[in-house]
């Protein structure tokens, strides 16, 4: 199972917990070549009702436990235009609920 394929096993039932409707992977886990420290970033759009901060970070830290290392968990509404390019290069979406 590749490595990508794992992180969704693993958090799957943290998307359904808080309401993510789509998920993607980004940044060197997108492109494989991440090192084994790198952090997982995370570009997620929600169900219509925004978490509020302290779900964000209860969310981001519940990740990190389950997936054994740092999330970057970045709410699609919230991407400046000038990074939109980048993510979407790299962008794979790994969960639509």
């Amino acid at each position: 199972m590749g490595d990508i394929a794992i992180l969704v096993e693993k958090a799957r039932p943290i998307f359904k917990k808080y309401g993510f409707r789509k998920v993607g992977v980004f940044g060197s886990r997108a492109r494989g070549d991440n090192r084994p420290d790198s952090d997982v970033d995370l570009l997620f759009s929600d169900s219509g009702h925004p978490l509020g901060f302290s779900q964000l970070l209860d969310a981001e830290e519940e990740l990190k436990q389950a997936l054994g290392a740092e999330v970057d968990l970045v709410p699609d509404t919230t991407v400046v235009a000038r990074m939109r390019p980048g993510i979407k290069h790299d962008l794979k979406i790994i969960y639509e609920g």
